[in-house]
């Protein structure tokens, strides 16, 4: 993660936010948990996921479950 990454997504999220739902973020840091629960400032559905739940995330993004 670097402070250019940062930007591309925001740019991204902004273009595109009408058509986003929910938002998972992978990853093995706290920070990084942090940051996708502070998403949901602007986005109703976000969660975390450790590394070993990619297929977990994947099926939350799919059905919410």
């Amino acid at each position: 993660w670097d402070l250019h990454s940062c930007w591309d997504d925001l740019k991204l999220w902004l273009k595109h936010r009408k058509n986003i739902t929910r938002f998972a973020t992978v990853g093995d840091k706290r920070w990084q948990e942090w940051m996708t629960k502070a998403s949901g400032i602007v986005m109703d559905e976000t969660k975390f996921f450790e590394r070993s739940q990619v297929d977990q995330a994947w099926s939350w993004l799919r059905n919410g479950s």
